[in-house]
C-alpha cells in the first residue's frame, strides 16, 4: 500500500465516521503499515496495536492477528506454535522463533488483554 493509497483510505474513513456521503469504513486487514504515520488517526476506543523489530523482522500485533515479516496469522496460532510449526515460513524462522517467541507471545497477550 502506498502512502497515497493509505491517505485516501483514511480520508474516506473520516467521511464515513462523520456520516458524509461517499465515505467508506477503512479495511486495513492484511495491510502492510510498516513505516506508516497514523498520528491523529481516529481509531476505535480501546484499540491497541504494538510494533516491534527483532532480528530484522518487523512484528505488528493487533487484538486478533499478528504479522511477523510477511506472515500474518491469528494470535491463537502464534501463541501455540513451536519452532517446528514456523520452520516452513523462512529458512531462519525456527531459530528466530526460538529466540523471540516468548517476547512476542507476551506482547500478544498484553494487546489482547485490553
Amino acid at each position: 500500500m502506498t502512502p497515497a493509497e493509505l491517505t485516501e483510505i483514511l480520508r474516506l474513513h473520516g467521511m464515513w465516521l462523520r456520516g458524509e456521503a461517499g465515505g467508506k469504513r477503512a479495511d486495513l486487514h492484511g495491510a502492510d503499515l510498516r513505516g506508516a504515520n497514523l498520528r491523529g488517526a481516529n481509531l476505535p476506543a480501546g484499540y491497541r496495536i504494538a510494533s516491534l523489530c527483532f532480528g530484522g523482522w518487523v512484528v505488528t500485533v493487533t487484538s486478533t492477528h499478528t504479522t511477523i515479516g510477511c506472515q500474518t496469522h491469528a494470535n491463537a496460532d502464534w501463541l501455540r506454535w513451536t519452532p517446528a510449526d514456523v520452520a516452513h515460513m523462512h529458512v531462519d524462522a525456527a531459530d528466530w522463533w526460538t529466540r523471540h517467541a516468548e517476547a512476542v507471545r507476551a506482547v500478544i497477550r498484553d494487546v489482547e488483554a485490553t
